[in-house]
């Protein structure tokens, strides 16, 4: 009983930081700390920043007691406060693919957006339509850019087959990239491989406005963004047999219906 105690009472503190280290992800205090790399007081923080230093004594007052931000207490003059360069190698936007920061932002825009209409799933038995996730997209971008930027070209695809399908890439072949979301990892592919032919899919409209904006400002000619339900492209007979290669980043799990969406993977592939 009381390991379980325990547990809980862990648990109930990690998620209150984990609140916390949203706070500071989003509003760029652990950036302006990492940049500085010196400890700060208070009103340099504030200055810094550009927040309201009432509210930031209080947020170092939960990254102090929660292990990720260090305190120096001086008794003559202003406490200091400083980010670890170790901790900033996980938590900063530089981080890139080893960026936990943004992670943190997952569980206040879930619970914020779709709690009530999860719960209200459970008595219904329907599903949560996924106008309920109105900043979700954006949330999948910032994923995107801190895994794709300085991995997705330079690491991901030489790895795989082998590094034959870069090969081909390089050569020209058909690409989909299914749940492509606002279209960050496929630009940078039809960006890096000009001979090969990309296709952005995905089913909901706004993220796609952006992505076609993402290949304006990148200047593409050889990509193009749709609005298909992964799960039902075996309806859709001018996709059979009709790529190369079929990616999907973060995507297949939040499927209604993974398996089809699956299926629909194989339908399309040669």
């Amino acid at each position: 009983m009381a390991d379980f105690s325990d547990k809980l009472v862990q648990i109930l503190n990690y998620g209150s930081l984990n609140l916390g280290l949203g706070i500071g992800y989003a509003l760029e205090i652990f950036d302006v700390m990492d940049e500085k790399g010196s400890a700060l007081t208070l009103g340099e923080l504030a200055g810094a920043t550009g927040l309201n230093s009432r509210y930031l004594k209080e947020w170092l007052g939960i990254m102090v007691t929660g292990g990720i931000i260090e305190m120096t207490k001086k008794p003559d003059n202003d406490d200091t406060f400083f980010l670890p360069s170790s901790h900033g190698d996980l938590l900063c936007r530089r981080a890139g693919n080893n960026n936990l920061g943004v992670y943190t932002q997952e569980i206040p825009l879930l619970t914020a957006c779709a709690m009530n209409a999860v719960k209200q799933g459970f008595k219904t038995g329907q599903g949560v339509p996924f106008s309920i996730y109105p900043d979700f997209q954006a949330f999948m971008s910032e994923l995107a850019e801190a895994k794709h930027r300085k991995v997705l070209i330079q690491e991901f695809i030489p790895y795989v087959d082998q590094g034959r399908l870069e090969k081909r890439l390089q050569q020209g072949i058909r690409v989909c990239d299914i749940g492509c979301g606002q279209g960050v990892a496929v630009c940078l592919m039809a960006q890096a491989y000009p001979k090969s032919e990309f296709v952005g899919m995905d089913n909901h409209e706004k993220a796609l406005e952006q992505a076609r904006a993402l290949s304006e400002s990148f200047g593409l000619s050889n990509i193009a963004f749709i609005n298909q339900d992964a799960a039902e492209i075996r309806e859709a007979s001018k996709f059979g047999q009709y790529f190369d290669y079929v990616c999907a980043f973060d995507a297949i799990h939040d499927q209604s219906h993974p398996l089809d969406a699956l299926k629909g993977v194989k339908y399309m592939l040669r």
